[in-house]
């Protein structure tokens, strides 16, 4: 779910600029609205198959953790960090049209560097810190102790979940606003 979240958040906001090519050339509308909506759109999505997950989680641990409570802030923290990833790649995408194939390899290898389909204790100790740092990586892990686990978030996770949202954020906002000026010359 998490993972379906980022892939699909990102994906779409890739296209968001120029899959509304019209609206950018012959509306002034503030433009991150068309980025933004992607990612709501995908939040709705996620939100609704959490909603599905719930009962098969109790029907699996035959309980529901008290730290299910906390998915929603996770999600917020998530939602910032696709936004802001959403920003720069839809800016990027308008000059670079090669980043959509380029983007479709980096999630795949993004897939097999996050604990999706394995166990996160595969993964060697002296390996762990720089495995950490991939910022799906983390935000899997925190859905998965809040849900499955019943525990708390670790502090790491949260300040480096929280630090990559808040650097992807400014980094998209800063790009796509200094970009955006060009938007319909390039269109």
């Amino acid at each position: 779910m998490a993972w379906r979240f980022f892939a699909n958040g990102t994906s779409l906001s890739l296209r968001a600029i120029v899959g509304n090519s019209r609206l950018v050339t012959r509306l002034y509308i503030p433009r991150q609205i068309l980025v933004s909506s992607n990612v709501l759109a995908n939040t709705i999505s996620s939100l609704l198959e959490f909603v599905v997950l719930l009962p098969i989680l109790f029907i699996l641990l035959r309980y529901l953790p008290v730290t299910v409570l906390l998915f929603p802030l996770i999600h917020i923290i998530y939602f910032f960090f696709i936004y802001g990833a959403g920003l720069l790649m839809s800016s990027l995408f308008v000059y670079f049209r090669d980043l959509g194939q380029i983007w479709q390899v980096v999630t795949q290898i993004l897939f097999f560097c996050s604990p999706i389909i394995y166990p996160l204790s595969i993964i060697p100790d002296y390996l762990m810190a720089y495995y950490r740092l991939n910022p799906v990586t983390q935000f899997i892990i925190m859905y998965r102790d809040v849900m499955i686990a019943g525990k708390l978030p670790s502090l790491f996770s949260i300040v480096v979940t929280v630090g990559f949202a808040i650097a992807a954020y400014i980094v998209g906002s800063l790009v796509f606003s200094k970009l955006q000026r060009r938007f319909a010359e390039e269109l």
